[in-house]
């Protein structure tokens, strides 16, 4: 049996690069939530535990989940909702979404108090003071 090192080393170096990240795994740092949290991540909470929050929390990027309702790429989640809720239907659910999805605006970002707004190569920004 013949060993190609040049190989060998390229695949254990590869494994050595990447292995982080399958030891990274699916898991989150920090404290672990409550049921409260846990609920209201899911969508369930109580308008008591609701409370103002600092804009600094929503600091970076965020993109509009539109583009992938249209393109389709979201189907598989609407499919299981619809599975898990026999009085609607897979266009029910989807005709829902795009409704509250819709949007113009492609990507928001939040930084120093500073809000943007990008639509195609348009930027619109403004000062938020609470």
């Amino acid at each position: 049996m013949v060993i190609h090192l040049k190989k060998l080393t390229m695949l254990l170096g590869m494994l050595l690069v990447n292995s982080p990240a399958f030891a990274h795994g699916h898991h989150a740092h920090g404290a672990p939530m409550t049921e409260v949290e846990q609920k209201a991540a899911a969508g369930v909470f109580d308008d008591a535990n609701v409370r103002d929050r600092a804009l600094t929390d929503w600091d970076g990027m965020w993109q509009s989940v539109y583009p992938y309702l249209v393109s389709g790429e979201l189907d598989p989640v609407f499919r299981q909702k619809a599975k898990k809720d026999p009085e609607k239907t897979f266009e029910d659910i989807k005709a829902y979404y795009r409704k509250g999805y819709a949007t113009n605006v492609e990507t928001i970002g939040i930084e120093n108090g500073v809000i943007e707004f990008h639509r195609d190569n348009n930027v619109a920004s403004c000062k938020y003071n609470y």
